[in-house]
């Protein structure tokens, strides 16, 4: 399993404080998207690989969280076939340093029960903001 993501460097970027949407298709090893329907998804970002906890952790209903964490797009065909969407609030980032380095997966089970990385190891960077009061 792989995905394309919206972002296709190696490193995830959000500027700090930000709501971030990223938006994935998951496919098979020909290319073709999957049918997501019922499957858990997890996302996950690290200061390091070896760390037990994430600093930000995101999962779909089916997984445990909420649509407003990861949310598959239904219905599954067409052209929303391997379809979902990630979502960060600002307090996922509000804290984190825009000098540290991070690192992200994206992970998903089928009802079948076979788990895949679909997204990689890859860095998860934080650009500082300029204004950081919104009141």
């Amino acid at each position: 399993m792989t995905c394309l993501a919206c972002n296709t460097a190696t490193t995830l970027l959000v500027t700090r404080g930000e709501s971030k949407t990223y938006r994935v298709t998951v496919r098979d090893a020909q290319k073709n998207p999957v049918d997501l329907t019922g499957a858990k998804v997890w996302f996950s970002v690290k200061n390091r690989v070896e760390d037990l906890s994430p600093i930000i952790g995101k999962r779909n209903l089916a997984a445990g969280g909420v649509d407003g964490q990861i949310l598959i797009t239904l219905p599954q065909t067409g052209t929303s076939l391997g379809q979902m969407q990630i979502f960060l609030d600002p307090a996922d980032t509000a804290g984190l340093d825009p000098c540290a380095s991070y690192v992200c997966d994206v992970w998903v089970q089928f009802t079948s029960g076979k788990r895949y990385q679909v997204i990689k190891n890859r860095g998860f960077r934080i650009e500082p903001a300029v204004t950081t009061i919104f009141t």
